[in-house]
């Protein structure tokens, strides 16, 4: 009761307040520079679209104007300009929004489950499991005379494969740690631990199979773990734009517990908290919303462990705040690294994972320094 009394009062000291005051003057400042980004990302591009095209674009997405309605479209736009916005660039910076989203709140997640600035849901054989069943796929395709490359179908395929891969490599790393460890035993490490060897594992396998397909399809998963954010079809955006809603839902309700956590497991287990039940739950979410985006997108690497991290830089620890906010910022980190990936080199456009490497490398070990500097 007098922990319950302290955290209580604790909520309502000037500290907290001014916590939350910042923290507000920083979702505000997010939310700006959110929508400069998205603005800056639909204006490059070979053709040059007016603002005026871009809001009659969205004004008649959002009277639910049928797309298909030429007449409609006579009268607010042109075919070229429609077809452009319409599948190519606010699919793209939508598809960035949401990803951005997801990675940003998963890693958020993750991190306040590990109680580690530097964990990432690629811990727990997220990616190495979605490159897997990718490669398997394409593998198998081949093998059965396919055209992949070529085939709407087929890359619905491996994407899903990319998915279940992800998904089934996270939940093999889950239930070990849980067979493996007797209650009372740290988890976390033995997650951790579980983690590294099955990516190990996975990553060998798939070279394997890099080895036995041709050049054509080994072209295809290159890029392909590279990261791209223009979907291929409608669908994978409205699964990607779903996935980031109900992600930072979940996630958003676990947050108060997350809280609890940071003060360790035996005190949150006096608080109340079923942790074992809760790190469960969250590991779940963050590997079926980070699934969901590289089956959309691809392997795109840093973003979930950099948006947290600048978000704790300037608001705290308080995962009702940083959750939601590592999500506005993930968004900005990516539709930025598409903005440059798209304007560096003059016609060409960059996989989006070489420009979010470029810059989260060096920020991981400028982290990592700081970590050992203080320790």
């Amino acid at each position: 009761m007098t922990t319950h009394r302290s955290l209580s009062s604790s909520c309502h000291s000037p500290v907290h307040k001014q916590h939350n005051r910042r923290s507000c003057v920083f979702l505000c400042v997010l939310i700006v520079l959110v929508f400069v980004a998205m603005l800056t990302s639909l204006a490059i591009g070979d053709v040059k679209i007016t603002f005026v095209a871009h809001l009659k674009f969205v004004l008649g997405y959002l009277s639910f104007n049928n797309f298909s309605d030429s007449e409609f479209f006579a009268q607010s736009l042109n075919s070229q300009d429609f077809i452009i916005l319409s599948q190519i660039r606010w699919p793209r910076v939508l598809m960035a929004l949401s990803t951005g989203v997801v990675l940003g709140v998963s890693g958020a997640a993750v991190q306040a489950i590990f109680r580690n600035p530097l964990a990432d849901p690629n811990l727990i054989g997220i990616s190495s499991g979605a490159l897997l069943g990718a490669s398997l796929m394409v593998f198998a395709s081949y093998n059965l005379g396919f055209a992949v490359l070529s085939s709407i179908n087929n890359t619905a395929l491996i994407s899903g494969a990319a998915f279940l891969g992800a998904l089934i490599a996270s939940m093999c790393v889950l239930m070990m740690s849980h067979w493996l460890t007797k209650p009372g035993v740290n988890q976390v490490l033995y997650m951790l631990l579980l983690g590294f060897a099955l990516s190990a594992f996975t990553g060998a396998f798939a070279g394997l199979i890099k080895y036995f397909v041709d050049l054509q399809q080994l072209r295809f998963l290159s890029f392909w773990q590279l990261g791209n954010l223009q979907p291929s079809s409608s669908v994978y955006l409205w699964f990607s734009l779903i996935s980031a809603v109900i992600v930072l839902f979940l996630l958003m309700i676990h947050s108060s517990a997350l809280n609890l956590l940071a003060l360790g497991e035996q005190q949150a287990m006096y608080l109340g908290v079923k942790v074992e039940s809760l790190q469960y739950r969250v590991l779940l979410i963050c590997s079926v919303g980070v699934g969901v985006s590289v089956a959309c997108v691809g392997l795109i690497g840093f973003v979930s462990l950099i948006a947290p991290h600048v978000v704790r830089m300037v608001t705290g620890a308080d995962n009702r705040w940083v959750i939601p906010l590592s999500g506005l910022t993930g968004a900005i980190i990516l539709i930025t690294s598409d903005v440059l990936a798209r304007s560096l080199i003059d016609g060409e456009t960059l996989p989006v994972g070489i420009i979010t490497a470029l810059v989260g490398a060096p920020w991981f070990i400028g982290v990592l320094m700081r970590k050992l500097k203080h320790s």
